[in-house]
């Protein structure tokens, strides 16, 4: 369904609107007559989020380096910086839940050591441990870290994916 198609009942039954959508399927993607299941499912998955989001924030991991991720956007007109989040490669987090309602989700990502992924021009307050942090002025003489965030447009979208690469966030 995510991929346009009408399909039947979803009671693990074979029906012919299933048949005919996949069928479909494989004939635009260009699948080879050998190509099985599992291609089959991983294309389907793959066509499918370059069409929706799920409502929140997403990280995809698109390295092949276990990456730690932090996120900020303006709640009611203050800053609120939250991390991190540890994204397996290849894997996901959905890392806000609910419907975005901001105009931008900044994003910081970095390796295991420590080395910087994804970083900008937006400053705010991180630690080196999970936090929360409330405002992102005087992170110093409050006991935190600065840290540079890269903004990602959200404007008018209920749900973002980002796809973090070993170049920084995909486009």
């Amino acid at each position: 369904m995510d991929n346009g198609y009408k399909i039947g009942a979803i009671d693990g039954k074979p029906d012919k609107a299933t048949g005919a959508a996949l069928a479909d399927f494989r004939n635009r993607m260009h699948f080879p007559p050998t190509a099985g299941n599992v291609e089959l499912f991983e294309t389907l998955e793959r066509e499918a989020k370059k069409k929706i989001a799920p409502a929140g924030y997403t990280v995809c991991n698109d390295t092949r380096e276990v990456t730690l991720v932090a996120l900020a956007q303006n709640e009611h007109g203050k800053a609120v910086s939250r991390g991190w989040w540890t994204v397996q490669p290849g894997a996901c987090a959905r890392a806000l839940t609910v419907p975005l309602a901001t105009d931008a989700v900044f994003v910081s990502a970095q390796k295991r050591n420590g080395a910087v992924l994804v970083g900008g021009s937006q400053r705010f307050c991180t630690t080196a441990s999970a936090f929360e942090i409330q405002g992102a002025g005087n992170c110093a003489a409050r006991g935190y870290a600065e840290t540079g965030f890269n903004t990602t447009d959200t404007r008018g979208k209920a749900g973002y994916v980002a796809h973090l690469t070993a170049n920084g966030i995909a486009p």
